[in-house]
């Protein structure tokens, strides 16, 4: 898919709606933005979070142990655990 933006006098430019949908962006979502000098490109990407690799350990958990809901608070709970 491509299409063709404008960078403004700030340096800013909007991301066509079809592709936020397509990268599941919504307000907040961090975007990583990786330059490749070579050949004069750019590729944005999804940034991967801690929820993100939380969800993907999950999957391999044995049956009977729930899922890691939310990461960040659980690595705080066992951070103070240990101090």
């Amino acid at each position: 898919m491509d299409t063709f933006i404008t960078v403004s006098s700030k340096g800013q430019f909007t991301l066509p709606a079809r592709f936020r949908e397509k990268l599941g962006a919504e307000k907040g979502t961090r975007l990583r933005l990786r330059l490749d000098d070579d050949a004069a490109s750019a590729t944005i990407s999804r940034a991967v979070t801690v929820d993100d690799v939380a969800d993907r350990i999950s999957a391999y958990l044995k049956p009977g142990i729930p899922p890691l809901k939310n990461a960040s608070k659980y690595y705080q709970k066992h951070r103070r655990a240990r101090l």
